[in-house]
């Protein structure tokens, strides 16, 4: 399992639940776990400045061409939905993946202003992680996916 995996089970599973769901419209950051603990490491820095800016202060997006073929020469260019974004004001999750083999993905939604308030928390203990359970019950939603 990879995060692109974990990408793709992600968007499945919320174009399915969408109207069930209470996060939407957002920005997700999906990163994925194989152990029981989440280094804070592998959320980057830019990632989370871009959430905090989607959350709060407005963050503008070009959504890049990409092209189909060796070195994109004779390729063709794959269709994207628009050009660009503006997003202020939605809401901003990392969510982490917990994956263990033949079992559903424990997916937990942490909003970006709470992953830093936590990851301050354990930082200043000298912790570089957090474990499973801790993530689950501090998480603002906790799927299976």
């Amino acid at each position: 399992m990879k995060e692109k995996d974990f990408q793709s089970k992600f968007g499945k599973w919320i174009k399915e639940n969408k109207e069930a769901l209470e996060i939407l419209p957002a920005v997700y950051e999906l990163k994925i776990e194989k152990g029981g603990s989440f280094a804070f490491d592998k959320v980057k820095e830019h990632q989370i400045k871009a959430l905090l800016e989607a959350k709060h202060i407005g963050l503008y997006h070009k959504i890049a061409d990409q092209t189909i073929g060796k070195g994109g020469k004779f390729g063709m260019t794959l269709k994207k939905p628009f050009d660009c974004f503006y997003v202020k004001g939605i809401k901003s999750f990392v969510v982490i993946g917990f994956y263990t083999p033949r079992q559903k993905i424990e997916a937990v939604f942490m909003d970006i202003d709470k992953f830093i308030e936590t990851r301050k928390w354990y930082l200043d203990k000298g912790k570089k992680s957090a474990p499973k359970e801790h993530w689950k019950q501090m998480s603002n939603k906790f799927f299976r996916i």
